[in-house]
């Protein structure tokens, strides 16, 4: 019986493995690419409206201007080491070496 489950499951993913090679994925990933980052930009804008209306830009005042300027940094910080990953493929402490203090 376990043979038998085996045997279908290998041409379920026989099957599959060749519905999925036909043809370049390029066209299914723009089109998902494109769809998430609308998705994205359109929450991103009602979160921002409904910011707005409810004043929470007013919170920021309790902030001390070093508090926002360090969080600021380490996201730009954090954006640029993420972004060289991708286009180098390299990690920035392996890249900088291990020694450096900022990334032990």
């Amino acid at each position: 019986m376990a043979m038998d489950i085996d045997e279908v499951l290998v041409l379920q993913q026989q099957q599959q493995d060749q519905v999925f090679s036909h043809g370049d994925d390029t066209d299914v990933f723009l089109a998902t690419f494109v769809a998430l980052n609308a998705f994205g930009m359109a929450v991103c804008a009602v979160l921002c409206v409904l910011a707005s209306h409810v004043k929470l830009a007013n919170l920021a005042l309790f902030l001390p201007y070093p508090v926002l300027c360090g969080f600021f940094s380490s996201v730009g910080l954090s954006i640029w080491m993420s972004s060289f990953k991708v286009d180098t493929g390299i990690t920035v402490p392996h890249f900088w070496g291990s020694e450096h203090r900022l990334f032990s």
